[in-house]
């Protein structure tokens, strides 16, 4: 019996050390700042998808918990400092509940069904490019660079 107990115990401390690690190491990493301009912009992408400002658009249609989707945010913040006020980036959370209307909306017209979609707006508001997955910073300049955006 004592050898049982003592096993338990020797998991169990196993068990809280990788736990310990794994907050340490990794639960911190890739935070997102909701407060970034680019999380903000949802109200220019529905106007630009609505006719209602002319401009490209580059959004991330994504959730707070997507590991993939925290890999992609620097690439959308990089993009937004590249091209400042020449487009409008965003990232869209599907599970922020104060834009809840909004992007419950452009995740049904966009048929998003995977995290992130990277989704790029020509002027008329209309889809160019729909991708599934991270998109490498590199790709996106390539895809802004053939709409003309330098």
């Amino acid at each position: 019996m004592k050898k049982y107990m003592k096993i338990g115990i020797v998991v169990l401390l196993i068990i809280a050390i990788g736990g310990i690690y794994y907050v340490k190491n990794f639960s911190s990493k890739n935070t997102i700042d909701n407060s970034s301009k680019i999380t903000e912009n949802v109200d220019e992408i529905m106007k630009v998808k609505n006719g209602e400002i002319k401009k490209i658009v580059v959004m991330q249609l994504s959730t707070s918990t997507c590991p993939a989707c925290k890999a992609m945010y620097p690439i959308m913040e990089s993009i937004n400092k590249k091209y400042g006020d020449k487009i409008i980036t965003g990232v869209v959370y599907l599970d922020d509940k104060s834009i809840e209307k909004q992007a419950m909306q452009l995740a049904n017209d966009y048929s998003v069904r995977v995290v992130p979609t990277i989704i790029v707006l020509d002027e008329e508001g209309q889809q160019v490019i729909r991708h599934e997955g991270i998109l490498e910073e590199a790709q996106i300049v390539s895809i802004l660079s053939q709409m003309g955006v330098k």
